[in-house]
């Protein structure tokens, strides 16, 4: 029927004066409803994805600041406090399992620290810088591909110490079982420690390409950078994604923001060094601060672009709502509520020692050099009292930032679960 209907309406002939009266006049409306899923599709692409998903990022990086300045502040506060005990109370049997991992994190990251402060800056620049530019656009693929697998091995090897360390804290039934937990240990130890080490390099020898980059004065080697970033939208947009698929890459966003964070930040000391503290420097010649402060700008508006490119189609294609990245929001929270160190490994996959070892990288150049002319008792004295102030003003900023995402996690989580009991009521 509704083939003859068709062929029907087909058949019927109009002159050219109704023709022309059809074009020139404006018809039947349309539907009211017509349009109305593109349209909100739409707003969905351009507003409510770019926004849910920058608040996840946003309180995600934040959580993974306040784990970052638990290794300087309130974990070495921890070993201190366990070391001043009496001796006779560090029995096996009085061990936490938590003290044995947070000695474990701390020689990581001295041990790393130690590796990379042994790292030859300016070799590896003129490496890079001396390369071509399809060869320097091959490097960066290719430490961005090693940055996400050592990210995802050395979390399961944290968590396979962390495990580890759990059953190094409980009695043994005899020496041969205490003998293999030891043995045990020490194996998971060296895999972890490895793939930190591995990893650092990797972020390490990213910011020296960033940093060539953006101080060679090749506007061509600052294009490859962010092309490289538009290129990352093509190996995700095209792919069916679900909710737990992308979780886990709104997540790694927010770790890959922090590490280029970080890596930014040591960029910005070691052009400060290499300018205020040369041979000829001046101190007070700060011209190149408000070019480098813009390109710096540049590149990591493009990367907060791209990330928002990449998810609103990701969720256009996938048909995915906004809402989503408000349970991803919850879920970070509830996370947040159990602060355990696990669960950064386990959800986030984050490694802050990495973080951690480049960062104590790119100070330890620039406060050591910078107090190079204060000697004696009186210039370590000094040092000694502006690192203690250090030391306090961060602790204080730690433990401020993580009684704040508390009690913002803790609202979320209360929003969520009354809009769930109205909903059922």
């Amino acid at each position: 029927l509704e083939m003859r209907h068709v062929m029907g309406v087909a058949k019927v002939r109009r002159s050219l004066a109704q023709y022309v009266a059809s074009q020139l006049g404006y018809g039947e409306l349309p539907p009211l409803e017509t349009g109305l899923r593109e349209r909100n599709i739409l707003y969905d692409t351009v507003v409510g994805i770019p926004l849910r998903l920058e608040q996840l990022i946003f309180f995600t990086c934040l959580r993974l600041l306040d784990c970052f300045l638990e290794l300087f502040t309130t974990l070495p506060l921890r070993l201190a406090l366990r070391a001043m005990q009496a001796p006779r109370s560090w029995t096996k049997s009085q061990v936490h399992p938590a003290q044995i991992f947070d000695f474990l994190q701390a020689l990581i990251v001295a041990l790393t620290t130690v590796a990379l402060y042994h790292a030859d800056v300016s070799y590896l620049y003129h490496l890079i810088r001396g390369q071509e530019l399809l060869k320097v656009y091959v490097v960066f693929v290719m430490l961005e591909t090693f940055d996400r697998l050592l990210t995802a091995f050395g979390s399961d090897a944290m968590l396979a110490l962390h495990r580890r360390a759990i059953e190094a804290a409980t009695p043994a039934a005899d020496l041969a079982a205490l003998v293999r937990t030891l043995s045990l240990l020490g194996l998971d130890f060296l895999l972890s420690f490895t793939a930190c080490l591995l990893h650092v390099f990797t972020l390490f020898a990213q910011a020296v390409a960033l940093n060539v980059a953006m101080n060679s004065g090749s506007n061509a080697l600052l294009t490859m950078v962010i092309s490289n970033n538009f290129g990352e939208i093509k190996s995700y947009v095209f792919k069916n994604y679900d909710e737990r698929k992308l979780f886990a890459v709104a997540v790694g966003d927010a770790v890959e923001r922090f590490h280029k964070g970080i890596g930014l930040l040591w960029v910005l000391t070691e052009t400060y060094r290499m300018r205020v503290f040369s041979a000829d420097g001046d101190a007070f010649d700060l011209e190149w601060l408000p070019q480098f402060l813009r390109t710096l700008a540049v590149v990591f508006s493009i990367e907060i672009l791209c990330d928002n490119v990449k998810h609103a189609f990701l969720s256009k294609f996938n048909a995915i709502k906004p809402q989503v990245y408000r349970g991803f929001l919850t879920q970070v929270c509830r996370q947040t509520l159990n602060p355990r160190n696990q669960l950064t490994y386990q959800q986030i996959k984050f490694l802050p020692q990495v973080s951690a070892a480049l960062f104590l990288r790119a100070v330890a150049h620039f406060f050591w050099e910078g107090h190079s002319g204060l000697a004696g008792p009186l210039g370590l004295g000094w040092r000694l009292t502006e690192w203690l102030a250090v030391f306090l003003m961060l602790v204080g900023v730690k433990l401020g930032l993580g009684w704040m995402l508390v009690e913002h996690a803790q609202w979320v989580v209360d929003r969520v679960e009354r809009h769930k009991t109205q909903h059922a009521e």
